[in-house]
């Protein structure tokens, strides 16, 4: 078993992990425009041809890879700390 301040450090390092890989990724990155656009109260502005809102596909699919490989860092992890305190696995020789 292990400590309660193990497991919340081990929790924040997870989101850090999860989130942080949608910011590192450069093609998760959204663009946006830098000029201005002035428009009516309740009408959304298009999208121009150099931007990249988080609809796209493209993002979609980079953020979905970013989130995958965070995702088997984490079970990889866990999977480690559970083979060493079950005392099956020398935790040593995944090192």
């Amino acid at each position: 078993m292990i400590p309660v301040s193990t497991a919340h450090i081990l929790a924040a390092l997870f989101v850090t992990c999860y989130v942080g890989s949608i910011y590192i990724s450069k093609d998760a990155r959204l663009s946006f425009s830098k000029t201005k656009v002035y428009l009516d109260y309740g009408f959304a502005r298009p999208k121009l041809q150099n931007e990249r809102w988080r609809d796209d596909p493209d993002v979609i699919r980079a953020r979905l890879v970013a989130v995958s490989g965070a995702t088997l860092i984490c079970c990889a992890v866990v999977f480690l700390l559970m083979s060493a305190e079950s005392n099956n696995v020398c935790f040593q020789c995944w090192l």
